[in-house]
């Protein structure tokens, strides 16, 4: 028989927040598609080389992110970037 999973440390504030993160992080796919069809070259190669130049920018973006709210907030970072900007 199965059973109903129950969550019993839900918070809304920090499942809002992991949605506006992740929408956030690959927001530039929307982009992708109005990129593609004014490539002079529209061949597979081309997309997919875009795809991975947003993405490396993506990637290196966070990098840097993280490491400039580590040496903003130090030893009191917390696991959610948001949170930290609340305390301020």
């Amino acid at each position: 028989m199965t059973e109903a999973i129950v969550v019993k440390d839900f918070n809304m504030e920090k499942f809002i927040d992991a949605i506006n993160i992740t929408l956030t992080s690959y927001g530039f796919i929307i982009n992708l598609f109005p990129v593609a069809s004014q490539m002079r070259e529209q061949t597979d190669k081309n997309v997919k080389s875009a795809v991975a130049i947003a993405l490396a920018f993506c990637f290196t973006s966070y990098l840097i992110l993280s490491y400039l709210a580590q040496n903003l907030f130090g030893s009191n970072i917390q696991v959610s970037l948001f949170d930290n900007m609340k305390e301020d």
